[in-house]
């Protein structure tokens, strides 16, 4: 009884030198997303040339209209100035600040 062992070489070909998974920064992302909204039904075709799942486009743009995907860093440090604590006796109301105001009392 013998025992004929086959062995093919089996070589390994990848579709692409970037791999599956890339790490896109969020200015690449708008881009991308403001690119898939520019004309008639150029999500597809947009998802195709960014090496892309249609479906991954689909949740960019839902983040870019929700506004949680943004071309500009939005975190980040916000400045901090610390003043004296004012005395317990006397409370005052303050005047309601804007939207772009990001104190902390």
């Amino acid at each position: 009884m013998s025992c004929a062992t086959i062995i093919s070489p089996i070589e390994v070909l990848s579709s692409d030198d970037l791999g599956r998974r890339r790490d896109w920064s969020d200015e690449e992302k708008v881009r991308i997303v403001e690119e898939s909204l520019q004309g008639f039904r150029q999500g597809s075709a947009t998802a195709r040339r960014y090496g892309l799942s249609r479906s991954l486009l689909t949740r960019w743009r839902r983040e870019f209209r929700s506004g949680l995907l943004s071309g500009s860093a939005s975190t980040g440090f916000v400045p901090l100035s610390i003043s004296s604590p004012a005395a317990a006796s006397c409370e005052k109301v303050s005047p309601p600040r804007p939207e772009d105001d990001k104190r902390i009392e």
